[in-house]
């Protein structure tokens, strides 16, 4: 097993709240999936859309409508003037005695009445307009048509919009509240366009009141679990992960949707701990430093430093047209835990991480250094917190050599794949 495959079995319990930039994976590793998870329907909308029962259904939706059943039954009719199916002459010359003998004008006829609100034709709109409802309707779903693991819903969506719109016999059927026993006996249709739509209507409607067996969840979120495209970022997340298998056991997960990055929260004693990935972690911090703040400096070399920028500010006006600049730096950590009194809300700490998937003291180093300017250039609410809060640092690297890792009293540590110690909160 690589290093890559070690880090996905580390991880995989937890990641199955990953929604970035990725691939669909089968996940083979993970025997227990973390179910603490915040907004998990829509986390289960985006699983059900991925499978593959889903996806080929609707991929076959074209052919499979073609096999949609309706019913038909004979009713007898009296009408006066004109004819509507076979004249029942005996019954018609009855009526007509029984009414005024001299009547020519009333007949009774045998009309068949084609009916399309069968149950298994209720559950099919159903499922149909679910699904339509999903994939058009539904604004979180839209932020992941540009996502290479979601990109084969942009023409399979179609799909569901064609035969809602254009079947002439769908659209006699109405949208109605289907009961379990309808779901059940089309479940066992003979025919696969009611089966298929059975099934896949009952799954979703299981998940959404939260019915759902704890390996029918495994299995699902197993089979469409997603991996992240770069190594670096599955490394990032692998120490994230870290921080929370060595802090707690009862966290609850967040969806990694690119929003704001929270991955996880957990109390302990009289604090609550929130977890943040590649982000700026709560609203009221900052990494910037606006050019602004250099003008005033006595110092030769911070002066240079102004004038240079507000002369690339002169020159990219001129030469390329571009508006000025007014942030000489921002920067945004691999991972921030804000750790907040349970009670006020306040924030009492902050852990900042930095993550290098290295085993080179060099980039290390690097690593090092821009953990630091975190450390020492964070703001809350404009103002430098370092040394108004506890900020601490973690350097978190592949395995290496390192003389020591934890020094008492030390603002970092250090932590690698092969010694963790100093990621206890």
């Amino acid at each position: 097993m690589d290093k890559y495959e070690r880090i996905v079995e580390e991880v995989a319990e937890f990641l199955h709240t990953y929604l970035k930039a990725g691939y669909v994976k089968v996940d083979s590793f993970s025997h227990k999936i973390h179910q603490n998870i915040d907004r998990f329907e829509q986390l289960f909308i985006i699983r059900f859309l991925l499978q593959e029962e889903t996806k080929q259904f609707v991929n076959e939706l074209p052919a499979l409508i073609r096999n949609f059943k309706t019913t038909t039954t004979m009713t007898q009719q009296t009408n006066i003037a004109e004819v509507r199916g076979g004249i029942d002459w005996q019954e018609t010359i009855r009526k007509r005695i029984n009414q005024n003998y001299t009547d020519k004008l009333t007949f009774v006829t045998n009309e068949n009445i084609r009916s399309y609100d069968t149950p298994e034709n209720l559950v099919l709109k159903k499922l149909l307009t679910t699904l339509y409802n999903e994939l058009f309707e539904n604004d979180y779903v839209q932020n992941f048509y540009k996502m290479d693991w979601f990109n084969e819903w942009n023409a399979l969506k179609r799909n569901v919009a064609i035969v809602l719109r254009k079947n002439i016999y769908l659209q006699r059927v109405p949208n109605i509240h289907i009961s379990d026993r309808m779901l059940h006996n089309a479940m066992k249709h003979r025919n696969p366009l009611y089966r298929k739509a059975a099934l896949l209507l009952a799954q979703y409607n299981r998940f959404m009141r939260g019915q759902f067996e704890q390996e029918e969840l495994e299995q699902l979120l197993r089979e469409t679990f997603i991996l992240p495209k770069e190594e670096d970022v599955l490394f990032e997340l692998y120490w994230v992960i870290q921080l929370i298998k060595h802090n707690t056991k009862t966290s609850t997960l967040y969806l990694l949707d690119g929003t704001d990055n929270l991955v996880a929260s957990w109390e302990k004693d009289s604090y609550t701990y929130y977890l943040y990935h590649d982000s700026t972690g709560p609203g009221e911090l900052s990494f910037t430093t606006h050019i602004s703040e250099l003008r005033s400096s006595a110092n030769p070399y911070v002066e240079r430093l102004y004038d240079s920028f507000q002369m690339a500010n002169e020159y990219g006006e001129m030469f390329f047209n571009r508006g000025k600049q007014h942030i000489f730096r921002q920067g945004r950590p691999d991972i921030i835990v804000a750790i907040r009194h349970k009670e006020t809300d306040e924030l009492v700490k902050l852990v900042i991480g930095e993550v290098k998937n290295t085993k080179r003291i060099n980039y290390a180093m690097t690593g090092l250094r821009e953990l630091l300017d975190y450390i020492h250039l964070v703001k809350r609410d404009g103002e430098y917190m370092h040394g108004q809060l506890l900020v601490k640092g973690i350097l978190c690297v592949d395995e290496m050599k390192v003389e020591r890792t934890n020094i008492d009293n030390a603002l970092i540590h250090i932590a690698t794949t092969t010694f963790k110690e100093g990621l206890k909160l």
